[in-house]
């Protein structure tokens, strides 16, 4: 979705980078599931999500970090404004986690995980505001894809206050989506996915468990069944979804990725169905080819003027992570 002149343009989009966006989409689909089925509150499960994401990419990170240090110390310094950055993308992921989450308590999953993605109608509205709006055929198949969205949203609509209340959560998730993936695309030009992840997931717990401590929140207690769903959010949709969204910011924009993530509401609410038993809504199935058909319109028609969000990271930066 061509953006103006905002980045360079896409040398080379691999067949697997789109392989990996799918799976991970299907992988970070479950974190509904998982959210319903664990019995803490939805700060809690955002902390814990992050922090045990942060834990297990830090050692690595940190080594490789220290080998970069010795290597070259100037290159490996983190500037001030990288570090700002880095704060401003770790807040904005760990508030979309814990506003999503809590969507979940007041409405249904097709309606929270349909709104938590209208990321992508954001990012094309931030876009034009700063002159760099995208073209004819992008905002054509944004607009087929949020059809798609609205499609699914409309065979679930209810006007009580509790799940009003849930559908504007998940409105300000997106919102904090939209701020990371921007933020992400501009750090990961410098620092490799191990390096950005790691960072922004400690970022992201530190906001969250903060929060919830000075909120009383509970961030321990809970059941086996409650911390099998939170080491399975974290193995899962952490570390497997957004772990794997972050390096794919190297080849694909920040667009292409949130209008996959499109995808999500399908395969969670299928989920849903296929575990707990909550039948979604007719218009679910409706929904799902309006939102292929915008992403495939997107990726078909407007890739030659594809906007990469990251420029070439040095081949030392880009390890496994």
């Amino acid at each position: 979705m061509t953006a103006g002149g905002d980045e360079q343009a896409v040398g080379h989009r691999p067949a697997w980078a789109f392989v990996a966006l799918f799976a991970a989409v299907v992988v970070t689909s479950s974190a509904a599931l998982l959210a319903r089925s664990a019995d803490a509150p939805p700060m809690a499960l955002a902390f814990w999500r992050t922090l045990g994401a942060a834990v297990f990419l830090s050692g690595p990170a940190i080594i490789i970090r220290a080998r970069r240090r010795r290597a070259d110390p100037i290159a490996a310094a983190t500037g001030p404004n990288t570090r700002w950055l880095l704060l401003g993308a770790g807040a904005a992921l760990g508030l979309h986690f814990a506003t999503w989450l809590a969507s979940l308590e007041l409405t249904s999953v097709a309606a929270s995980t349909t709104l938590v993605t209208i990321t992508p109608l954001l990012l094309a509205g931030y876009l034009t505001l700063i002159g760099q709006p995208p073209s004819r055929t992008g905002w054509i198949a944004l607009a087929l894809a949020m059809a798609g969205a609205v499609v699914i949203t409309v065979g679930d609509v209810r006007t009580d206050v509790r799940a009003l209340a849930g559908d504007g959560l998940a409105v300000a998730g997106a919102g904090f989506m939209a701020v990371q993936l921007r933020l992400g695309q501009h750090l990961r030009q410098s620092m490799s996915t191990l390096d950005y992840t790691s960072r922004a997931y400690a970022v992201a717990a530190v906001v969250t468990g903060a929060t919830a401590l000075v909120a009383g929140i509970e961030l321990w207690g809970f059941d086996r069944a409650t911390w099998a769903a939170i080491v399975a959010m974290v193995a899962g949709p952490q570390l497997l979804g957004h772990t794997v969204l972050n390096l794919l910011l190297r080849w694909l924009d920040a667009v292409t990725i949130s209008l996959a993530l499109l995808l999500e509401p399908l395969w969670g609410t299928l989920l849903v169905l296929a575990v707990l038993g909550e039948v979604p809504p007719i218009t679910a199935v409706l929904g799902a080819p309006l939102i292929l058909g915008g992403l495939a319109l997107h990726l078909r028609l407007d890739g030659s003027s594809q906007a990469t969000p990251a420029a070439e990271v040095p081949a030392r930066s880009e390890r496994p992570g």
